[in-house]
């Protein structure tokens, strides 16, 4: 696909079904802030601009220089116009930034990526899955304080461990001021039946959608 005219000429972003599904669900529209917390290399930043046809303003931050070099790639080969890169460590937004109110937030942590694939193997412990759900955690305080009241929080991995989606879920609603909402569009399986309201999240498995494991949380700010 790269070797294309087509791409070059930014007419492409090859990403996978719930990767795209989660910007969709984000339901961005023209005129509002959006922050994207952990943005590069910029396939949902792009897709949200795409969505809002370039008249949102967003902020695509990320603790990676090398990451937002590409992120910056991305941009500028696919034409998008209204995205402000920044370098910054998203954990710590709401201090460096206190200005900052977004009507919608996108949270798409570091994680241990168990559901990426092609994958011959992967040497995961128990260890590293507790630190990495501990390290997610961490952009909640964050992500809810530069968000408007009654704005949108949508939280993905592309993982498929408990610890790092359910159990962060559950972490996020019983700290911080936001409910969890319907998605708009449903195209994978409900949630672990391992908390309340699990059938308003959103699971992918490989041997059952064909697709990256993922999966996505919508909350809103009350």
């Amino acid at each position: 696909i790269r070797n294309l005219d087509e791409y070059n000429q930014g007419k492409i972003y090859e990403q996978s079904i719930p990767a795209m599904l989660t910007s969709i669900i984000l339901e961005s529209n023209p005129g509002e802030v959006i922050v994207d917390m952990c943005a590069a290399p910029g396939g949902k930043t792009t897709h949200i601009a795409q969505l809002t046809s370039n008249n949102a303003k967003i902020y695509a931050f990320d603790n990676s220089i090398s990451k937002l070099n590409k992120l910056k790639e991305n941009i500028e080969r696919l034409g998008v116009k209204n995205v402000n890169v920044v370098f910054a460590d998203s954990r710590y937004l709401h201090i460096d930034y206190p200005y900052l109110k977004a009507d919608k937030v996108l949270l798409d942590p570091p994680c241990s990526a168990l559901g990426v694939r092609p994958k011959l193997f992967e040497r995961k412990s128990v260890k590293d899955i507790l630190a990495c759900a501990k390290y997610q955690m961490q952009f909640f305080k964050s992500a809810t304080e530069i968000l408007k009241k009654g704005g949108v929080l949508v939280y993905s991995t592309c993982t498929i461990t408990p610890d790092e989606n359910e159990l962060i879920v559950k972490y996020a609603l019983e700290n911080y001021p936001l409910e969890l909402d319907t998605q708009i569009l449903y195209l994978g399986s409900r949630g672990l039946e391992i908390m309340p309201n699990y059938n308003l999240l959103q699971r992918f498995y490989p041997d059952e959608h064909d697709t990256p494991g993922f999966f996505i949380a919508k909350f809103v700010k009350v």
